[in-house]
């Protein structure tokens, strides 16, 4: 990344750090295997009340609840019981849709955790930002790149590539979050 990028990079940082506070999120997540017509649907759920992120994949019965204050994961399957794990390490590409809604904690800023590093950050389309990214052992090289458009003003990822998958988010809305409201009522 060129020092030109820089002014992105934190145009891009301030408005995702914005958004985890402001909005409930909802939206559909679909995944697509570049090397199969294989794919997956997921009805995401994100910033909500309970600070949780969520989604069920459609038609399987596949569902994700992660709680960041918690570090807490909980994982259904049709028909098993809920397994639930605690301080799991991978948020959120143990899940890529949950990450989608997350893109800070996408494992591609160069962290210690990460795989990947940013090569580039640019402007895309008015209120996106494309950032552009590879793995930290050769970022350069073509069998390593990835990318993600973001979308500054929902701190959304519309569309990313990566590991061979392509995800694109759509039908995305919002609901003010209620802050102080109690779930418990008095009777």
């Amino acid at each position: 990344m060129d020092e030109n990028e820089l002014p992105h990079l934190v145009t891009l940082i301030g408005a995702l750090r914005a958004a985890r506070t402001e909005d409930s999120i909802f939206g559909t997540v679909v995944q697509e295997d570049s090397e199969s017509a294989c794919g997956a649907t997921f009805f995401v759920r994100a910033r909500t009340n309970e600070g949780t992120y969520e989604y069920d994949e459609v038609g399987t019965g596949h569902s994700v609840v992660y709680n960041p204050s918690e570090a807490s994961l909980v994982v259904v399957y049709d028909g098993e019981p809920p397994s639930r794990l605690f301080g799991h390490p991978h948020f959120p590409m143990f899940a890529p849709a949950l990450g989608m809604f997350s893109p800070l904690d996408l494992p591609i800023w160069g962290g210690s955790a990460d795989g990947n590093t940013v090569t580039s950050v640019r402007p895309g389309q008015p209120g996106y930002m494309r950032v552009e990214f590879g793995h930290k052992d050769d970022p350069f090289s073509p069998g390593s790149r990835g990318y993600a458009v973001i979308d500054l003003a929902l701190g959304v990822a519309m569309e990313m590539q990566f590991q061979g998958k392509h995800f694109t988010t759509t039908n995305v809305r919002t609901l003010p979050l209620l802050r102080g409201f109690d779930r418990e009522f008095d009777s």
